[in-house]
């Protein structure tokens, strides 16, 4: 057996010790593998010891800053047509933002990623800071509840289309609510809530411009919307700095962008599902599912625009 390591573990120990002990008895793992892999995190450990110790601080500011700049490049831009980003912040035209997450900002997951954040920055905020010489609106359009009553829902989808009646641009925040998706369980499909995808054409019958911003942790399909939008970005779940690093993306205040060179799929159909979906007869988007089935008709590896517009 490896050094150190007890492999014989009840049965609390969960499936991973059985799994590994499987294997090694099937030749398909080595006690030096074992080894190996126990042996980083001890080191890890070890190394983390210190930091623990009372009085230990360290440069909060600092940290976010990195943290922005590590959001601003992870963001990826799906569509730009006609040049609708970046964001002139002195152009004339009034910005309208829409959508709860603007100011609401979901900045991970569920489940063991969940995380306490030191501060945390929201795009309607950030927006507001930089965009400075244009007249900035802001409605949040939908609640992130599946059981949000009819007459509210319908309050504030007109709310967002007066925000964004006559704007230069809209900008609209979409994604997924920590009700759907989450470590421990699978969606059953890859659509964003029917609320949102309402307000999103709701705005476009009025705004001159559509820029979409997603915050999604796993799969969405956007076949039978993106067609509202002329800018669609990709923002994932960025962290506690993710809000001031999407207001950096749109307008170029960032010089790092992120970029997904696989294909892009625009319809659920077409992801088949994988092997932890629970696929009975159906096709299952699994929460953990990877992220190149985020969907545009075309590849992804777009590049960015320049503050003056061109890529």
């Amino acid at each position: 057996m490896a050094a150190g390591l007890d492999l014989e573990m009840p049965s609390s120990g969960g499936v991973g010790a059985a799994a590994v002990h499987r294997a090694l008895e099937a030749g398909t793992l080595t006690e030096a593998e074992v080894d190996r892999a126990v042996t980083r995190v001890l080191e890890l450990v070890s190394r983390s010891q210190a930091a623990l110790a009372p009085g230990q601080t360290y440069d909060e500011a600092a940290h976010h800053t990195l943290a922005r700049e590590a959001a601003a490049a992870s963001v990826v831009l799906l569509k730009n047509t006609d040049a609708t980003l970046p964001l002139d912040p002195a152009a004339g035209g009034a910005v309208a933002v829409v959508g709860e997450f603007a100011r609401s900002p979901r900045f991970g997951g569920g489940g063991s990623s969940q995380v306490t954040p030191t501060r945390l920055d929201d795009a309607l905020s950030a927006l507001r800071e930089q965009v400075t010489g244009r007249e900035v609106r802001f409605a949040p359009g939908f609640t992130l509840s599946d059981e949000t009553p009819a007459d509210e829902a319908r309050a504030l989808l007109d709310e967002a289309v007066a925000a964004a009646r006559d704007a230069a641009v809209a900008v609209v925040f979409l994604g997924l609510p920590d009700a759907y998706e989450s470590e421990g369980y699978d969606r059953d499909h890859m659509h964003l809530p029917p609320q949102q995808v309402a307000v999103l054409e709701a705005v476009a019958a009025v705004a001159e411009r559509v820029v979409v911003v997603l915050t999604n942790g796993s799969v969405v399909e956007v076949g039978p919307w993106q067609h509202h939008a002329h800018a669609l970005v990709e923002s994932w779940l960025l962290g506690q700095a993710g809000g001031g690093a999407v207001a950096d993306v749109l307008t170029v205040r960032s010089t790092r962008r992120g970029s997904w060179p696989r294909p892009c799929r625009s319809a659920s159909s077409t992801t088949p599902p994988s092997a932890t979906s629970p696929a009975t007869g159906r096709r299952s988007a699994t929460a953990r599912a990877s992220s190149s089935a985020t969907a545009g008709t075309t590849r992804t590896r777009c590049r960015w625009p320049t503050p003056s517009g061109t890529a």
